[in-house]
């Protein structure tokens, strides 16, 4: 599907290296906006992480930072397509030089997090995919700053690698605060977390999400999180 249609705004994604999954719809739909004024998005893609904090936030102003040419191509399309293009700025750069001139209260990213699989053979999907492109502890050590006192950084990473991730965020003087651990169906195993880091430690609020039901249906909850983007009736 060249076209990705939300309730608000289309995803142009015909020569982007990643499509719309269930991961950014998560994501961006659990990401906490409130009282945030300057928002980074890591690795935008085809920016639909930073449309669905613009719906949520009318005052945010978003940068995007997108190293695949044709992946920021179409961010920058859709970003000019939308109701919210005064407010979004895509940027062609490797986010380890991205140099803004002031820091960002909210970052968010869905990052490039395999870290034992074996690489795809489609190189711009490999890139988009995998740590070798931005590891963990260089993607915390450039966020942490770029980021305000009481700024928050929100990603979503493979469960089975929760424990490295937060080791990194840690090293480099970011903590976790929120974690929604993620099953993609009923009863079995997470394999997403959702997480929150902040500057300051404290107790860790968790929470679970459950996707489809073990019949494959949609849940109710995913359902419900997700009502403002998605435009087609989930339930049927």
């Amino acid at each position: 599907m060249s076209i990705f249609h939300f309730k608000q705004f289309s995803i142009l994604q015909k020569d982007a290296a990643m499509r719309v999954g269930t991961d950014a719809m998560v994501l961006g739909a659990l990401i906490n906006t409130s009282n945030k004024k300057h928002g980074l998005d890591i690795g935008a893609g085809t920016g639909v992480l930073s449309l669905m904090i613009a719906q949520k936030n009318d005052e945010l102003l978003i940068d995007a930072v997108e190293f695949d040419e044709a992946s920021y191509n179409e961010c920058k399309q859709n970003f000019e397509s939308s109701s919210w293009s005064e407010r979004l700025s895509a940027h062609h750069t490797d986010f380890l030089e991205f140099a803004p001139a002031e820091k960002y209260d909210l970052i968010f990213s869905n990052p490039p997090y395999y870290q034992s699989t074996l690489l795809n053979e489609d190189v711009r999907s490999a890139n988009a995919k995998h740590v070798q492109t931005l590891s963990p502890s260089r993607l915390f050590k450039k966020a942490e700053s770029l980021l305000t006192e009481k700024g928050s950084l929100w990603m979503i990473v493979p469960f089975v690698d929760l424990e490295s991730w937060c080791d990194a965020a840690m090293s480099n003087g970011l903590y976790l605060t929120r974690q929604v651990q993620l099953f993609g169906k009923r009863n079995e195993v997470p394999n997403r977390a959702v997480l929150c880091f902040e500057r300051v430690e404290g107790i860790i609020v968790q929470q679970q999400l459950t996707v489809r039901e073990a019949d494959g249906k949609y849940s109710k909850e995913y359902i419900d999180l997700t009502v403002d983007y998605h435009a087609t009736d989930l339930s049927k």
